[in-house]
């Protein structure tokens, strides 16, 4: 069990193989209790708080005494039986958290593989990796040749609660497909520009801009002063989307003072993309499956690990 820096975090020693461990850690080697239960049952809140409150918080880095270990109360079944099911019971939890979390991990290495192998290197005009059919050199083209730029507005002294979208920065920690994907929705005078779906949208000022918050509208919306839009005009809407979100414009912000980007930035920057869009929404078409299969095995990995937690809390006294 983890001591100093990391306190509580449990795991059994399953190999027969000598093994040495640091001054970080602490052995507990069982003596009446099932190591599976003893596992789960350091893992519960219970003893979460019991270590809690026997660790000296002012020690840099925070640690709790082998002395104070000893005397952490635990609860458990006296019937060996239980204990073995309960311990069981998480053991097979933890593998199958383990497992989802392995698949996720290497679906996000594949994808970032594939970004490499799929958009020509540097000096190339051809990617590693193409999709059937398609043999022509990728051209390169300056981005506001490709595309039509937009600035937000303020929304200050607007009507809340009508049924305009009306997105902030905020609003690029999630997918924006819905009405219900914006926290806040304002009544827009005539005079401001609808941006429409398709369009890539991301921060244009502030630290935002430093952490590549990009998203594809899925409906159309209104924007904040700090955000910019990106229409495409003669490239696939997707393509475009996928090739600001792996590119980064960050790279391109003036970070002289406060970091932003504006058209003088954009215009120049240079995109290279297959002539034909149909190859464009094919490459878009494959990284939007695997952004999908991403998100499901994410949301699988998180419900796992939710239900652990209210299993930790309500299996133990």
């Amino acid at each position: 069990m983890t001591r100093i820096g990391d306190i509580g975090t449990a795991n059994i020693v399953e190999t027969e193989k000598p093994v040495a461990y640091y001054v970080s850690l602490a052995l507990l080697k069982k003596k009446a209790l099932n190591p599976y239960f003893l596992k789960a049952v350091i893992h519960s809140e219970a003893a979460w708080r019991e270590l809690w409150h026997r660790t000296l918080h002012i020690a840099f880095p925070k640690k709790i005494n082998m002395n104070e270990i000893k005397k952490v109360l635990v609860n458990y079944p006296v019937d060996v039986e239980e204990q073995t099911a309960i311990g069981n019971f998480f053991r097979n939890l933890d593998n199958t958290i383990a497992l989802k979390k392995q698949q996720y991990e290497q679906t996000v290495n594949i994808k970032k593989a594939m970004l490499e192998k799929m958009f020509p290197k540097k000096g190339a005009d051809v990617p590693e990796i193409r999709f059937d059919g398609f043999a022509e050199p990728w051209e390169i083209r300056k981005l506001g040749d490709v595309v039509n730029i937009f600035s937000g507005w303020s929304p200050s002294g607007f009507e809340i609660g009508s049924d305009h979208l009306f997105i902030k920065v905020d609003d690029l920690n999630y997918t924006i497909r819905s009405q219900e994907d914006s926290q806040l929705r304002v009544k827009l005078h005539e005079k401001y520009s609808c941006i429409g779906k398709g369009c890539t949208i991301f921060p244009k000022r502030g630290a935002a801009i430093m952490t590549n918050k990009v998203r594809i509208l899925g409906i159309d919306a209104y924007m904040d002063t700090n955000m910019m839009a990106l229409e495409p005009v003669d490239i696939d809407a997707e393509f475009l989307f996928l090739f600001i979100a792996r590119t980064g414009l960050y790279k391109i912000a003036d970070t002289s003072t406060v970091p932003q980007i504006n058209n003088k930035h954009i215009e120049p920057y240079e995109i290279k993309h297959p002539v034909s869009q149909d190859e464009q929404f094919a490459i878009a078409d494959f990284f939007r499956s695997i952004d999908i299969l991403i998100e499901t095995q994410r949301e699988e990995l998180e419900k796992l690990q939710n239900i652990k937690k209210a299993c930790l809390s309500k299996m133990f006294v």
